[in-house]
């Protein structure tokens, strides 16, 4: 069975994107700051980035070009650390990046 990533998420982050997170999601983008350095296990691996559980609700995705290169080929379960650039409003996810902000990170999502 080929699941999707969006259902792959879904099954280790239930209903982070329902509207019955929107209270919990809205006070979590009020207590992580941006540029505030957090850690967790890579959950997910996908050709776009890693899907990281940082011991919230909600996932958080470190793309490619956000990690060092040493970072490059992690497994899952390995430990990753890295800044919190941005909180993706539409979708419930926090991006996390090891390379620092970059201007199309820049302004509100």
């Amino acid at each position: 069975m080929n699941m999707d990533v969006g259902t792959k998420i879904e099954s280790l982050f239930p209903n982070y994107r329902s509207s019955a997170k929107t209270d919990e999601w809205v006070r979590l983008c009020n207590e992580l700051k941006l540029g505030s350095l957090t850690s967790g296990t890579v959950v997910l691996k996908f050709d776009f980035g890693y899907v990281i559980n940082i011991g919230v609700s909600f996932p958080a995705l470190m793309l490619v070009g956000n990690f060092t290169p040493e970072n490059s080929n992690l497994e899952i379960g390995s430990i990753i650390s890295g800044n919190i650039y941005a909180f993706d409003g539409n979708k419930n996810q926090i991006g996390i990046t090891q390379t620092g902000r970059k201007k199309w990170m820049e302004g509100t999502w």
